[in-house]
């Protein structure tokens, strides 16, 4: 696996995602705050989703 993955990740949502912000946890590293608080970051997806609902309705 690639050590610079987070680079690689970063790269793809910026070309996908023109518009997203990617928010990097202190003291996390790649993917590690998802993993290790998956019930909020679920809750954090969750109402990402619903915000965007709304915007595109």
């Amino acid at each position: 696996m690639c050590s610079d993955s987070h680079i690689v990740c970063r790269r793809l949502i910026q070309k996908f995602y023109p518009k997203s912000v990617i928010t990097v946890r202190k003291g996390y590293g790649h993917c590690v705050y998802m993993f290790k608080h998956q019930e909020e970051y679920s809750d954090i997806l969750r109402n990402y989703m619903e915000r965007a609902d709304r915007t595109f309705i």
